[in-house]
């Protein structure tokens, strides 16, 4: 991953550098340097680029000093792709570029009035959010790996879609955390995601080790796990000496029951075995179930059990802003909050799992009556 990520940034910052260069004494103030953005994010922001300087060149306009009414006619004709009929993407690729390169002049016209009109959907719709997964889906690979059911890179992935659940990673965050640093302490595992969406200086995480099934059983899941990625890494480096595999969620190679961890899993091919896991275990439910599932899944049942703010946003490894900033920046090493939610989640699923109570203030009022 560390490979791939330095050369698609040699890549882009090429990219940068060649737009910097033809824009040239048009700008009136930027950095060479390539400002961070999450790399799916630069790509695209790059690609729509590209899209915008064809368009201006069939015009026979320039792209870096534009008229109100050409940027409008791009995105017009952009948010004909769109089911929503907007251009946000587009707008957003603009103007990122436009504040970095010192465009002003295309700045200046991207906040129109008629060119911001195209980012906006003309009809309300829906938010598609995806659903968190079922507690019987979760129990149900626990319970696959402790029995020692199917491959050994069947077990691997589920262990692996365990861990994304437990700490509430996203499917991006898996592919940026080694198996070999993952560290055992008591009755949790810790580890660091070296890269996310949000931050290059790592975001820890951690979670319990015990499962939800630890009563009625002298091991746990993540005893089984981790012998299984051990042995993967053993035989990685075995057939690929000095190779060191820096992603969780692995493609396993060729043998099924003998999983290597070879290169990083992609979502479009991670999804569809979740689906299918999915469909094995008992009250499967595919509508809406997605990447960001697994992320979402402790989430959900945080503010069921009527947890704070404070631990759902430990839990989510969510930005904290204004004062609590400083707080979580001093404290970002800490996952003592994520923890104490996880044991909470567990012991209220321990003993019945009960909705958010009545005096947690997302839980429905019953109006007064007279009398």
């Amino acid at each position: 991953m560390m490979a791939l990520h330095k050369q698609l940034k040699s890549q882009h910052l090429q990219e940068w550098l060649q737009l910097i260069d033809r824009a040239g004494p048009l700008i009136e103030l930027f950095s060479t340097m390539l400002p961070y953005t999450g790399r799916r994010s630069l790509h695209g922001y790059l690609k729509s680029w590209a899209h915008w300087t064809e368009f201006c060149d069939c015009a026979g306009v320039c792209p870096f000093r534009p008229t109100v009414m050409t940027v409008a006619n791009f995105l017009q004709v952009s948010s004909k792709q769109s089911s929503l009929g907007v251009a946000t993407a587009q707008s957003r690729a603009l103007t990122w570029v436009s504040k970095y390169a010192g465009l002003f002049v295309l700045k200046e016209a991207l906040s129109s009035p008629i060119v911001r009109s195209y980012t906006v959907p003309s009809e309300l719709v829906l938010r598609k959010e995806a659903a968190p997964l079922p507690l019987s889906f979760v129990v149900f690979l626990e319970s696959q790996i402790l029995k020692e059911v199917g491959t050994a890179a069947d077990r691997l992935l589920m262990g692996c879609l365990l861990v994304l659940i437990w700490s509430s990673l996203r499917w991006s965050d898996a592919t940026w955390v080694s198996p070999s640093s993952l560290t055992i302490e008591e009755e949790t595992i810790r580890g660091v995601a070296t890269k996310t969406k949000t931050t290059v200086r790592g975001m820890p995480f951690a979670f319990l080790t015990c499962g939800f099934l630890s009563g009625t059983t002298s091991v746990s899941w993540t005893t089984k796990w981790l012998n299984l990625v051990q042995a993967a890494l053993q035989r990685i480096s075995e057939a690929f000496p000095g190779f060191e595999p820096d992603f969780l969620l692995p493609i396993y190679g060729p043998s099924p029951d003998h999983p290597m961890l070879v290169a990083p899993m992609p979502r479009s091919q991670g999804i569809p075995i979740l689906r299918r896991l999915l469909k094995a275990s008992p009250d499967a439910l595919l509508v809406s179930i997605g990447a960001h599932s697994p992320k979402v899944t402790f989430l959900s049942w945080a503010r069921q059990v009527g947890a704070s703010e404070e631990a759902r946003m430990a839990q989510g490894h969510h930005r904290a802003m204004g004062a609590r900033l400083n707080v979580s920046l001093h404290g970002r090493d800490d996952v003592h909050a994520a923890l104490a939610l996880q044991k909470l989640i567990v012991h209220r699923i321990s003993r019945g799992f009960r909705h958010v109570s009545p005096s947690h203030p997302d839980a429905p009022r019953r109006r007064k009556t007279s009398g």
